[in-house]
């Protein structure tokens, strides 16, 4: 595969910090590629934002900072068990974004991390009153111009709210399309055989 590959990791606080040292760890045990961890203290933030919001604003401007045409995004608080090079495998076959869907914690519940206004205005905005989260801790991505646009409107979108990051995150594909490939909840979720997610623990 031409280009770099890698994987990255966004730990603000010293909470996040240890459970990214935790992450990157477990990664290195399957995997070979290089990593890096932004800190805060190595990435400017605007001053008037929390630690938590701040690590959001982070996630959403990624495709900048991250060094790798070819980038796997795994939040602070994941544990990986197993190989991960079949996302990268995704990408190189030409799709643009590999993610994995959340498991809603109930039937029937949509967009369940949002605040309530972020919530309503996301649906209406998508026109359904029934959706798919998208899970942004476990992302691979690659550098396209389809791709740049999309997190240039992600950006966008989460500075209308500063909030999570999943609701922005769908209010921006809708205008901004790319080739999105879905992975199982054995890479990303709380039972993930492959990518463990012990969610918020890095709060």
């Amino acid at each position: 595969m031409a280009g770099s590959l890698g994987a990255i990791w966004i730990a603000f606080g010293m909470n996040a910090q240890t459970e990214a040292a935790k992450s990157k760890k477990s990664f290195l045990e399957y995997n070979r590629f290089p990593t890096r961890v932004l800190t805060d203290a190595s990435f400017p933030t605007p001053k008037d934002l929390t630690t938590d919001q701040k690590a959001h604003w982070a996630k959403v401007n990624a495709d900048l900072w991250s060094p790798y045409d070819y980038t796997l995004l795994l939040d602070a608080d994941t544990r990986v068990k197993g190989n991960l090079s079949l996302g990268f495998k995704i990408l190189r076959d030409g799709w643009e974004i590999v993610l994995i869907p959340s498991i809603p914690p109930l039937p029937g519940i949509f967009l369940w991390t949002l605040s309530g206004t972020e919530k309503r205005g996301t649906l209406e905005e998508l026109g359904t009153w029934k959706h798919m989260m998208l899970n942004t801790g476990v992302m691979y991505f690659q550098k396209t111009c389809r791709v740049r646009k999309l997190f240039e409107a992600w950006r966008s979108e989460w500075l209308r709210y500063k909030d999570r990051d999943q609701g922005a995150f769908l209010r921006a594909l809708r205008y901004c399309p790319v080739n999105l490939w879905l992975l199982g909840s054995p890479f990303n979720s709380a039972e993930g055989d492959v990518v463990e997610h012990l969610f918020g623990r890095a709060r």
